[in-house]
């Protein structure tokens, strides 16, 4: 099953805008419909795991912690986290890779950063 993505709060729309224009079938939730908005690191994984989405991020900061005290006791779809100066290009093509390579199993679990 090909993976299903969500939207932190900090990820750029200008990236979601662009999957979504490059892959047409993409499913990518952004932060404002998921109402993401103010929630903490903890709640926003728990949200991307109901949802069974792997979450993407540009918080290389606070979010591996979370993550890691999260797959502790829970189960998560994945994270992929984006350098905030990736320049756009190598964002959209390392995210594209991962979409077209990677099944949602494949996510489980782990972090996958990006760039390559």
């Amino acid at each position: 099953m090909r993976a299903r993505f969500l939207a932190d709060a900090d990820l750029q729309q200008r990236i979601v805008t662009a999957m979504k224009r490059l892959e047409p079938e993409i499913d990518f939730e952004t932060a404002n419909t998921a109402g993401l908005g103010a929630l903490p690191d903890f709640k926003v994984l728990e949200v991307a795991a109901q949802k069974n989405r792997v979450l993407v991020s540009h918080d290389r900061r606070t979010m591996p912690g979370a993550f890691y005290a999260f797959i502790q006791k829970n189960q998560s779809p994945g994270l992929i986290l984006l350098k905030q100066r990736c320049p756009f290009g190598q964002a959209i093509e390392g995210l594209r890779i991962c979409y077209h390579t990677l099944e949602l199993a494949e996510f489980a679990n782990r972090i996958q950063y990006l760039p390559l």
